[in-house]
């Protein structure tokens, strides 16, 4: 009677695990065997698939719950994605994103003149739109920027308007190479674009000898001890009246504090160099700079001398000037500035002088409000000139992509 039992308890559990092991939804524990280093011993390890616990199971329900009620929140494709910051992402081929943007820096200046009346206009310093394209492998793109209300005081072709058109290409953490119409590096505040200024306006140094571009190579590495940015470029201005000359621009600076990181703030300190030919005018423009920056507190100082030069625009004759920049972020979101800066033609011995005051409110850490107040004195007038400038910098999708999240 044991024996038939044993042998009916056997026969039901070879029954109910031969059911257990082609179940889909129930399959066997896997095991395997682990040999020990001495090899003489086996050891049994059975291998369970890793269990849930209920905050999983919560997570999501909640997630299949939420996508039902909002489908709009899923992550998808929409043409709308072209005006958001990450831009339009592409699954397959050879371009992995694309982004249309718009970036406005500029106001309303406000003038008292020398014995004259009170006036204002609107200043359009730069209103860009622009495509940028990110390519599969993330580190080459294509930048280009048109600005429809540069001067057309010398810019009188439809060239003249772009602020850039060039291939980008990162190659790793301290390495880029740029190659196209870009902005030519002369000096750090005259080589750097619109986004980067505190002021609304740029030194006079920066709007003299800087803020120019030019067909040609641009290289610039970022390491933990130096800085640098060398450009080789067509002698002309804004891609008008080229192949009458070759420039060269290189910045260089040494960081002293490299090697404490952020404990003590970053320090540069170097010079730069612009020289050139253009058709019939050489031109060379040479500077110095400091600059350091501990925290909310910054303080930018910049020199350059130019016997002839070519910025926005060529000019001659010799003149040197220096500007000095005091930031301090009182908030987050609000900054006190103020600038000294000083200009010389060296043909006439004419000195003007500008002491600037500011304040700047970003609303998000791309776009800021800025007031801006201008005492300006020459040699040529006994009483000062007083400027008041109102204005905006901002990239569109920092405002609106909230907005268009919800679309």
């Amino acid at each position: 009677m044991i024996f038939r039992y044993n042998t009916a308890i056997k026969y039901l559990l070879s029954v109910i695990l031969a059911i257990f092991s082609f179940c889909p939804a129930y399959s066997m524990p896997e095991t395997v065997i682990d040999e020990e280093l001495d090899g003489n011993e086996q050891e049994i390890i059975e291998l369970e698939a890793p269990k849930k616990d209920l905050q999983d199971v919560i997570e999501e329900k909640h997630d299949i719950d939420n996508d039902k009620i909002n489908p709009q929140k899923k992550k998808r494709q929409s043409l709308l994605n072209l005006f958001r910051e990450q831009g339009y992402q592409f699954e397959k081929g050879p371009i992995k994103s694309q982004r249309i943007s718009f970036y406005t820096h500029g106001g309303v200046l406000m003038e008292a003149q020398r014995d004259k009346d009170f006036s204002s206009r609107m200043q359009h310093a730069t209103n860009e739109l622009s495509l940028s394209t990110i390519f599969a492998n993330e580190k080459t793109r294509l930048e280009i920027a048109y600005n429809f209300t540069k001067t057309r005081d010398f810019n009188d072709t439809i060239w003249g308007k772009f602020s850039y058109f060039e291939v980008m290409h990162t190659f790793n953490e301290h390495q880029m190479l740029e190659i196209g119409g870009l902005r030519v590096p002369n000096g750090y505040e005259g080589g750097s674009p619109s986004s980067q200024l505190h002021f609304l306006n740029r030194s006079q140094i920066a709007r003299t000898y800087g803020n120019g571009s030019a067909f040609g190579v641009r290289n610039r590495g970022d390491y933990k001890y130096l800085f640098y940015d060398v450009s080789f470029t067509d002698g002309s201005r804004f891609w008008q009246e080229m192949l009458g000359g070759a420039e060269i621009t290189a910045l260089a600076s040494i960081k002293p504090l490299g090697k404490f990181g952020d404990k003590y703030g970053t320090l540069k300190i170097g010079g730069s160099i612009d020289h050139g030919r253009s058709h019939d005018q050489d031109f060379s423009v040479v500077g110095g700079h400091i600059m350091y920056k501990y925290k909310k507190f910054y303080w930018d100082t910049e020199y350059q001398y130019a016997n002839n030069y070519a910025g926005g625009w060529y000019g001659r004759g010799k003149s040197h000037g220096l500007y000095t920049n005091i930031g301090y972020f009182v908030t987050p979101k609000i900054e006190l500035l103020a600038r000294y800066d000083f200009f010389q033609k060296l043909s006439n011995h004419n000195i003007t002088t500008e002491y600037t005051a500011g304040l700047n409110y970003y609303i998000t850490p791309t776009a800021k409000v800025m007031l801006n107040y201008i005492l300006a004195t020459d040699d040529k007038h006994s009483a000062p000139k007083h400027k008041i400038y109102l204005g905006v910098d901002f990239k569109y999708y920092s405002l609106l992509d909230k907005v268009i999240e919800n679309l």
